[in-house]
C-alpha cells in the first residue's frame, strides 16, 4: 500500500486537533445561557477535524472499462484571521487530509490503479471587509496532491493556485464567490490536472441566533491532462455540495464548539480526441467538529473573523488521474 504520503498528512491533522484542544479553555456555558455579542475585530481562529467516506464510480473507457472505489478519510484544518486595521486583514489557512486507499479499485485493470491519496495545502487571503456589508480580496497558496498508484511511486504533484474572492451579506444570508487559476507540476507519468481555471459559488444561511448554518455550493473547473508527447486532453470538473453546522457549546466571546455534517459531489469528464472519453463521479460524506476561538457564534466568526475557505484543490488534481487509463 502507498501510505507514505498519508502518514505525514495524518500527523499534520492530529497536531492541529491536539493543539486545538490544548489551547481551548474549559467550556463554562452552553447556548441556553445569555451571552453578549462578539467583538468587532480581534485575532481569531477556527480548527476543524473530521472523518468521512468517499464512494466513486469511474467509466474510463465507457462500455469497456468501469470500476468502483470507496475509502475512508481523515483530515484537519486550521484558519487564523489577523486584522491590522478596522477593515483590512489577512487570513492564513493550513489543511491536510489523508485517504486510506491502496491504489486499486474493484473491477479495475492493471493500468487503472490511480486513486485519491489526500493532500495538504497552505494559503493566505488578503481582504477588505465592511462588517455586515461585503468582503473582497485576493488569495493564493500551494500544496501537494497525493496520488496512490500501485504502478509507480513518487508521482505526487505539487499544486499552485491564485484567485480573487468576495462576499455579500444580506442579514442572515451570505453569498460567496471565487474565481482563479490552478496549476500543478503534473506530467504524463501521473496525468493529473494542470493549467486549470475555476469558479465557485457558495450560499450560507444562518439561523438560531447565528449558532446554526446551512450551506450549499457549486463549482466548475476546466483544465488539462498531460498525455505525453506534447498531447493534452481537456478535463472538466463539476462540483456540488452542502453542509449543516450547529454550535452546541459556547464560553461567551472566548469561543465555541460546533459539529458539522457535510456532503460533496464531483463529476470529472475527460475529452480524449484520440479515443473514448472517460468520466468519474464521486460522493463524499464527512462528519466533524469545529472549535472557534475568540468568537461568539458561527455568524460573528464569518462577519468579523475567519470568513473564507478553499475549493477542494488536492482532490481535483489527484482524482483526474482516475479518469484516464492510458
Amino acid at each position: 500500500m502507498a501510505f507514505k504520503s498519508q502518514k505525514w498528512l495524518i500527523g499534520s491533522a492530529s497536531v492541529i486537533a491536539l493543539g486545538c484542544f490544548l489551547a481551548t479553555p474549559a467550556v463554562s456555558a452552553d447556548l441556553m445561557d445569555p451571552m453578549k455579542p462578539g467583538p468587532e475585530r480581534t485575532v481569531s481562529g477556527t480548527f476543524d477535524f473530521y472523518g468521512g467516506w468517499t464512494f466513486a464510480d469511474a467509466d474510463v473507457h465507457p462500455g469497456f472499462h468501469s470500476f468502483d472505489s470507496d475509502y475512508p478519510l481523515l483530515g484537519g484544518a486550521g484558519r487564523v484571521d489577523l486584522p491590522w486595521s478596522e477593515n483590512m486583514s489577512v487570513q492564513l489557512d493550513v489543511e491536510g487530509i489523508a485517504a486510506f486507499t491502496d491504489g486499486t479499485e474493484d473491477g479495475a485493470g492493471p493500468s487503472e490503479s490511480d486513486n485519491y491519496g489526500g493532500g495538504a495545502v497552505a494559503a493566505a487571503h488578503l481582504n477588505y471587509r465592511e462588517v455586515d456589508q461585503f468582503l473582497i480580496g485576493l488569495f493564493g497558496g500551494a500544496g501537494v496532491a497525493a496520488v496512490n498508484d500501485t504502478n509507480s511511486t513518487g508521482q505526487d504533484p505539487a499544486i499552485y493556485f491564485v484567485g480573487v474572492e468576495g462576499q455579500m451579506y444580506f442579514g442572515d444570508i451570505t453569498l460567496y464567490g471565487q474565481v482563479g487559476f490552478l496549476d500543478s507540476d503534473a506530467d504524463s507519468t501521473n496525468e493529473a490536472l494542470s493549467n486549470a481555471v475555476f469558479v465557485r459559488g457558495v450560499g450560507r444561511f444562518y439561523f438560531g441566533g447565528g449558532h446554526t448554518m446551512l450551506e450549499g455550493e457549486v463549482s466548475y473547473t476546466s483544465g488539462d491532462q498531460d498525455e505525453g508527447g506534447g498531447a493534452t486532453d481537456d478535463v472538466d470538473i463539476i462540483g456540488w455540495g452542502g453542509q449543516l453546522v450547529h454550535q452546541f457549546h459556547n464560553w461567551g466571546n472566548d469561543g465555541y464548539i460546533a459539529g458539522f455534517l457535510q456532503y460533496r459531489g464531483n463529476h470529472y469528464e475527460e475529452d480524449d480526441p484520440g479515443g473514448p472519453d472517460g468520466e468519474t463521479t464521486e460522493h463524499t460524506i464527512m462528519v466533524g467538529l469545529t472549535v472557534g476561538l475568540n468568537q461568539y457564534s458561527l455568524k460573528t466568526t464569518e462577519r468579523t473573523g475567519v470568513a473564507l475557505d478553499l475549493p477542494d484543490f488536492t482532490r481535483q488534481v489527484s482524482v483526474t488521474t482516475s479518469v484516464d487509463d492510458d
